[in-house]
């Protein structure tokens, strides 16, 4: 399965996954933090990540300050 894992862009910050879920849901930008990814270190949102894993990629957020992660399959945000 692919996955890529991802940190908020612009400084923003979480305190639950629910919250993560609802901003990448409302495509706002989350930015590659995978050093194996040719992606890593670019911002992006869900229709690009998508893209770029496919049907049955897995997104790993990384949230509250980096404490913590939130895994979504791609299927369950589409």
């Amino acid at each position: 399965m692919n996955s890529l894992t991802l940190i908020p862009a612009y400084l923003r910050d979480y305190k639950s996954a629910r919250a993560v879920k609802k901003d990448l849901l409302d495509y706002k930008d989350f930015q590659v933090a995978d050093v194996s990814s040719k992606y890593d270190g670019r911002p992006g949102n869900l229709p690009q990540f998508i893209d770029a894993l496919g049907p049955n990629g897995q997104l790993k957020v990384r949230y509250n300050a980096y404490r913590k992660v939130a895994i979504f399959n791609v299927k369950e945000l589409t």
